[in-house]
């Protein structure tokens, strides 16, 4: 059971603080688990006992990146209105290797070698999160002939604007490469520390188009649509 605890706050401290910290203190524990008298099995335990060590840690956050951008423009504009504003955003992306699936059928070990390979799903953005976003100019609206009032709006289509270059830029720099690398790490070293073999992760092939979690985008304010030429339009 202690060792289980200790498992577990190591992976949380890897998911929350990153390798710099984490990766030390997964090193140190088979040293730790022999002050307790708790050493790996030799041989390598079971693929049961894999599964029982790694089923309660669920979704592996394994990368956190902060990204922003301070020209995020949006126009907009009604059958009588016309918009334009200027916003900063800041968000947060993680990404991750989801193991809450990883079962029995999932390990092989191979005796010769004493070694363990775990077939584990590929990498993926696991969550968005909008740290900051705040409108620095804007102009139009509040004329004589223009009496709605839709900066509401914009700074939704803002956000979701910027959101999805967020996402983008997180793509095209590698973040689910890293995860991988990361994750190969941190999940490598726990599964030897358990049963004292070596481990291969062997990732699953990733889909062509990401999926990405319904945090990393905003639904659209009602009657708002593209207008085609990088702007927006609301009918009447």
């Amino acid at each position: 059971m202690k060792t289980a605890i200790f498992f577990v706050i190591i992976l949380v401290i890897s998911a929350v603080f990153g390798l710099a910290i984490a990766r030390p203190l997964v090193e140190f524990i088979p040293s730790f688990g022999n002050l307790l008298g708790l050493s790996p099995s030799a041989g390598g335990g079971t693929t049961q006992t894999i599964v029982n060590s790694i089923q309660p840690l669920g979704q592996l956050v394994t990368l956190s990146v902060e990204v922003a951008h301070a020209n995020v423009n949006v126009k907009a504009s009604t059958p009588i209105c016309g918009y334009e504003a200027n916003y900063v955003s800041q968000s947060v992306i993680e990404a991750g290797v989801d193991i809450s699936n990883i079962g029995e059928e999932s390990i092989d070990y191979f005796e010769d070698d004493d070694r363990y390979t775990i077939r584990a799903p590929a990498p993926s953005i696991t969550s968005c999160r909008n740290e900051y976003f705040d409108q620095y100019a804007k102009s139009g609206g509040g004329t004589a002939t223009c009496f709605d009032d839709f900066w509401d709006d914009m700074s939704i289509i803002g956000r979701r604007l910027s959101m999805n270059r967020f996402v983008e830029d997180a793509l095209e720099g590698g973040i689910l490469k890293r995860a991988e690398n990361q994750a190969t790490i941190v999940l490598g070293n726990f599964i030897s520390a358990v049963t004292g073999s070596q481990v291969h992760i062997a990732y699953e092939k990733a889909p062509e188009e990401p999926i990405i979690p319904r945090s990393c985008g905003l639904d659209l304010p009602s009657g708002w649509a593209e207008d085609g030429e990088g702007g927006w339009t609301r009918g009447s």
